[in-house]
């Protein structure tokens, strides 16, 4: 391992331009268009809103997330949970 030694400002503008690199790679995971009309489970759901189960559930009584029963199974398309971020960012700041 070789280390170089760098100025403050260097150092920041390094780490800056890593997180952004980070950002955008996993944004474009979340509205990648090949993946735009995927469905997703419940827990999958959950998990690319980062909230719980019961939270889910509420939004989607609320109104904000849009379901799909199919059998037993409730899913929710990739592309519209990602456009209702919108509609929850709202019922969090009320």
């Amino acid at each position: 391992m070789i280390i170089i030694p760098l100025e403050e400002a260097a150092f920041y503008d390094k780490i800056n331009s890593i997180v952004k690199t980070a950002v955008q790679s996993e944004m474009q995971g979340l509205i990648h268009p090949e993946k735009s009309d995927e469905l997703l489970s419940r827990r999958d759901t959950a998990k690319l809103l980062e909230i719980s189960l019961p939270t889910l559930h509420n939004y989607t009584n609320a109104g904000m997330l849009h379901a799909y029963k199919i059998g037993s199974r409730v899913l929710y398309k990739r592309e519209e949970v990602i456009s209702g971020l919108n509609k929850i960012k709202k019922f969090k700041k009320a």
